[in-house]
Formats: structure tokens, C-alpha cells, sequence
């Protein structure tokens, strides 16, 4: 079967997902080697996707199963994520979220992933609609309590990206509890915030400096890092 009728049975096959399954598919993309360019001949169609269902199915006190292991052939391999378990797995830096989300190859996508332009994984919340809001036992982050050296983003009411650092275990800072955080960010103006990776990895740069002081002289190695830049 030649690639365009292939491409035309994948969107056959997600429209019979959405009707058979009561879901709305949210983004559905190539995550094998075809979508990085360099399938073998015999590589089969890895289909992914994130969907999410009618309101009420997230109400219900059981536990469902939050996954549509839809085909797998010698062709076709089509499976998905329910919403809430791909934003838990964000949350925990899931790097299959990051792939699905980042793949070059999208097969169908909708208005309100369009509008995502960012995604950033961290927690708990600092502020929520403008008030403070810290639940360290609802997002299970227990063993970030006391003080520590913190890292914090948020946003004003109009629209101020706040980035902020707090130094801690050094001489001259003993570090900040996340409430006494989450008040700092509030008085800073922000309707919304959150706790990113704190503690060694709490460092932040100026035009290729270090501005604050870590921990460990110079900062720890870090795979990842939220980075401002001038459009050129």
C-alpha cells in the first residue's frame, strides 16, 4: 500500500477510535523512525495520540484504564494516552510525553493543542488565580518541604513573565519554605505560579553568567534548563 492511502487509513482508523471509544482525540502523531526521517523497509507505523473523554468519565470513583491499545500488525501499531495520564506524566518529566509532543509527523491535531505553545513540567503550585495555593499531599511532592534553595516561574495579571531564584545551604541564605515562596510570588503580582526543580539545581544565568549563588560553586550539571532569548 503506497504512503498516501496509508495516511488515509490512519485517519479512517483514528475517526473509528473516536466513535467506538466516546473520546475526542486530542493530538495524534508518528513516533518511530518515519517521524525522524529514517525508516527501515520494514518499520510499521508507530501511531500515537492523546485523547480525552466526556466530563463525567472523570468523576467516577473507580479506576478505569486510561490507555487505547487500539491495533498492533505487522503494519499499524496505534495506541493513546487519556489527558490525565499524559499531564501526570508531564509532571514527572515523562520524556514519551516530550517526544509524542515534540514529533515533526502529526496525523490530526485540534484547536486547543494548537493554542499550547509551551509546556512546562514542574510543581507544586505556588499561586492559583491569584491566591496562594500549596498542596504538597494532593500533588504527592512530600519530600520537598523545609527550606531549601528555590526555584519558582509565574505570571502578572498582565502578562510579566516572573522567573525567580532563592539561594540556600550557603552562608548568607539558609533558603525559602515554599509558602514563604508562593507569598513572595504573590507580592510579586503573580495570578499564577509554580515550583520548579530547586536545591542544587536552583541556578540561573544572565548573558552567559551566574547571577545567584548555588550550593555548589558553579552549579550542578543540568539536562535542561527554561532559557529567555531576544527574537532576532
Amino acid at each position: 500500500m503506497e504512503e498516501k492511502a496509508i495516511i488515509c487509513e490512519i485517519q479512517r482508523k483514528l475517526d473509528e477510535i473516536e466513535k467506538s471509544e466516546d473520546v475526542k482525540i486530542l493530538h495524534c502523531i508518528e513516533s518511530g523512525s518515519r517521524a525522524w526521517g529514517f525508516p527501515s523497509p520494514d518499520s510499521d507505523y508507530d501511531v500515537r495520540f492523546f485523547y480525552i473523554r466526556k466530563p463525567e468519565f472523570y468523576l467516577r470513583l473507580d479506576n478505569p484504564r486510561d490507555v487505547i491499545e487500539w491495533e498492533i500488525n505487522d503494519v499499524y501499531d496505534i495506541n493513546g494516552w487519556d489527558i490525565r495520564k499524559a499531564l501526570i506524566l508531564l509532571h514527572k518529566s515523562n520524556p514519551t510525553f516530550f517526544e509524542w509532543n515534540n514529533s515533526p509527523l502529526v496525523y490530526r491535531t485540534s484547536p486547543q493543542w494548537k493554542t499550547v505553545k509551551h509546556i512546562i513540567s514542574g510543581g507544586p503550585y505556588l499561586v492559583k488565580n491569584g491566591n496562594v495555593y500549596v498542596d504538597l499531599a494532593e500533588e504527592k511532592l512530600l519530600a520537598i518541604g523545609g527550606r531549601n534553595p528555590r526555584t519558582a516561574i509565574g505570571y502578572t495579571g498582565d502578562n510579566n513573565l516572573i522567573i525567580l531564584t532563592a539561594d540556600g545551604r550557603e552562608g548568607s541564605s539558609i533558603g525559602m519554605t515554599l509558602t514563604e515562596l508562593a507569598n513572595l510570588m504573590k507580592s510579586l503580582g503573580c495570578v499564577n505560579a509554580i515550583n520548579l526543580d530547586g536545591g542544587g539545581s536552583t541556578v540561573m544565568y544572565v548573558n552567559g553568567q551566574i547571577v545567584n549563588q548555588p550550593p555548589q560553586t558553579g552549579g550542578i550539571a543540568l539536562s535542561n534548563a527554561i532559557v529567555i532569548s531576544k527574537k532576532l
